[in-house]
């Protein structure tokens, strides 16, 4: 398996986990809290309300958040922010750079965002851009979060394994992976990237566990760093 299949493998799974995730009820639990799902959700609409509303700091506040767990239109959107110079000083190239990042995810739209973008810029010009994205995709591309989401994601598991409540998941309470329902600040990033992942919380079914974590392991196995480094602007911009 290559890495661009890897990467859509990863994606198929988070989104089949989310569709299958809909389907476990969203009801909050007896302390106010949400699940994870819930809190990226919410989470989502904050940032995309207060970009609609003209609340650029608010919304690039929310957005970096989200695209610090994976979320890739949160990354495409703060693209658009720097493109347009809200919130920052215009810059295509950072916009070049958080592209790119939003475009591994091999969603067509964000591509085409990216490949605009690279066209605005000179040779000088993209030479930085480059070395800019090369920086970012360490912080925020698909191999640095597919880490980070199995570890969150083993932590999580670790912690109710380790509990007093012994082996059972579901006897854990959500409040206890920081998903807090009453402000944003509340939601710990272990949470966002639990919901990043489509699940609502670790008490999840095991077989739906088990495919999201073997799909992780399948991209973090595959992933090549040095031939990406070279190779993965090619994949997207030699289309």
């Amino acid at each position: 398996m290559n890495w661009t299949k890897c990467v859509i493998s990863v994606i198929l799974v988070m989104s089949a986990a989310q569709v299958a995730a809909q389907n476990l009820g969203d009801s909050l639990d007896g302390g106010g809290n949400m699940n994870a799902r819930q809190a990226m959700e919410q989470m989502q609409q904050q940032a995309d309300s207060a970009y609609a509303g003209g609340n650029y700091k608010q919304a690039f506040r929310l957005y970096d958040r989200l695209s610090e767990v994976g979320d890739s239109f949160a990354t495409y959107r703060i693209a658009t922010m720097y493109a347009k110079g809200l919130h920052f000083e215009q810059s295509q190239i950072e916009a070049y750079a958080w592209s790119y990042v939003a475009a591994q995810t091999g969603n067509q739209a964000f591509k085409d965002y990216h490949l605009a973008i690279k066209n605005q810029l000179s040779q000088a010009e993209l030479q930085s851009a480059r070395e800019r994205a090369g920086q970012l995709v360490v912080q925020r591309g698909a191999f640095s979060n597919a880490v980070a989401s199995k570890r969150a994601l083993d932590r999580a598991l670790r912690s109710c394994a380790g509990s007093r409540v012994g082996s059972r998941c579901d006897a854990v309470s959500i409040s206890s992976q920081g998903c807090g329902i009453a402000s944003e600040a509340m939601v710990s990033a272990e949470c966002l990237r639990i919901g990043a992942l489509g699940l609502a919380a670790i008490n999840e079914m095991p077989a739906r566990i088990r495919s999201v974590r073997n799909a992780l392991d399948d991209f973090i196995e595959q992933y090549n760093p040095g031939q990406v480094q070279l190779g993965d602007f090619e994949l997207i911009e030699a289309q």
